[in-house]
């Protein structure tokens, strides 16, 4: 009998560490935060082909209102922008050409730095995908952010639609400045499946 409520009581503890593991981590604004700086790593690919950096790196969007609001966040603000964003899934889209300046690297015949700036700014959504899962998704909404001369990196905010699932994410850019064909970056849904809840609850 006492070996059977040893089995027994194994199995409690078994369904329980497992039961939990479905379960995100609820920390505060602070944990959050570190546990993002310690694993950016793995929320981030990158790759380099004929001199030209890629990379990319998903923005839980959370953390995207964090960044906006810092200290001054508070519940009701937090429940407010999350429902603004919870139609979208957002990725920071970076491109660095060596140690040129990548406005005017390997310009195209008839293309200048303004034109290239022209297409960061206003036309690269067109060349960017996300396959999420089984889907691909085009690129809803994109955001250059400018450098003002002080980065090698041009950074790009890019937005796609929400989906339920934490897949593996692969970020598509057909390269049509540099020449480089399709490019697949990946990340992985096991490192998103480990971002924990914010709460503001939590300290």
């Amino acid at each position: 009998m006492n070996a059977f409520k040893r089995v027994l009581g194994l199995a409690f503890v078994c369904v329980g560490l497992f039961s939990g593991c479905n379960h995100q981590k609820e920390v505060g604004v602070t944990a959050y935060v570190n546990h993002l700086d310690a694993h950016w790593a793995e929320l981030s690919d990158s790759r380099t082909l004929n001199k030209v950096e890629y990379q990319v790196r998903f923005l839980p969007n959370d953390y995207r209102i964090i960044d906006r609001f810092g200290e001054s966040l508070d519940g009701e603000k937090l429940q407010v922008e999350r429902e603004n964003l919870s139609e979208f899934q957002y990725f920071q889209v970076r491109l660095k050409a060596g140690g040129a300046n990548i406005m005017d690297y390997q310009l195209n015949p008839g293309e200048t730095p303004d034109s290239r700036l022209n297409y960061f700014t206003h036309n690269m959504a067109r060349d960017l995908a996300l396959i999420d899962g089984s889907d691909t998704l085009a690129c809803e909404a994109h955001q250059f952010v400018t450098n003002h001369g002080i980065s090698p990196w041009v950074s790009v905010l890019a937005a796609f639609k929400a989906t339920k699932n934490e897949n593996t994410k692969r970020l598509v850019i057909h390269d049509e400045i540099f020449h480089n064909g399709k490019v697949i970056l990946k990340i992985p849904a096991s490192a998103i499946s480990e971002i924990p809840q914010l709460t503001l609850d939590k300290s």
